[in-house]
């Protein structure tokens, strides 16, 4: 739907927010596991990786292993360009406990 929100965000950014994007600043990591719990819980995701070993993994980590990119809404009264991100289920369901393990290692490199 095309169109602005008063002067907050377009309706596309509303839906998109409906649909359970958001911009990666609004992702935490509480929100990154429940998202991946409840897609579990609704047979939606299936990992071949512990939940225990997802929740070591920094936050850094989670957003750049777990999301993707998908979407750019218009927000706030100056019409800024807002990337969103979501779940990305294909590269979460394709982690191993070895490869998370890495993951955590490189990050605290960091």
């Amino acid at each position: 739907m095309a169109g602005y929100c008063g002067l907050s965000m377009s309706y596309n950014a509303i839906e998109a927010y409906e649909n359970g994007e958001k911009p990666i600043s609004k992702w935490k990591k509480k929100k990154i596991i429940e998202e991946i719990e409840k897609r579990i819980a609704n047979g939606e995701l299936s990992l071949k990786c512990t939940l225990e070993n997802l929740k070591k993994m920094q936050l850094d980590a989670l957003k750049q292993n777990c999301l993707y990119r998908s979407s750019s809404h218009h927000t706030s009264m100056y019409y800024n360009w807002t990337d969103f991100y979501a779940l990305d289920i294909d590269r979460i369901e394709k982690l191993t406990d070895e490869s998370i393990k890495k993951i955590i290692a490189v990050y605290k490199k960091k």
